[in-house]
């Protein structure tokens, strides 16, 4: 799924995977994984979901920093990945 979506949307197998990813996304949302729905956002180019996430679940300033010293190094290593490759 991941690879699919990370070839582009003209190619064949593109919109199966974002609906395999969106599918992934919604179960996720019920958990508690807010790294993983992190970066599957990221993956999908869609802020919604994660914004929604954050704004309905994270009212604890404490979670809040928790979550966000846990995705600093990986966010600053991908945004630097992303630079390099494109």
């Amino acid at each position: 799924m991941f690879e699919k979506l990370c070839v582009g949307p003209r190619v064949k197998g593109a919109k199966e995977a974002d609906l395999e990813l969106t599918y992934l996304l919604s179960w996720l949302n019920k958990t508690d994984a807010l790294e993983w729905i992190y970066l599957l956002c990221i993956m999908k180019q869609e802020a919604t979901s994660f914004q929604e996430k954050l704004l309905g679940e994270l009212h604890d300033e404490k979670r809040m920093e928790v979550f966000i010293s846990r995705v600093r190094g990986g966010t600053r290593h991908l945004l630097e990945w992303a630079e390099t490759r494109w």
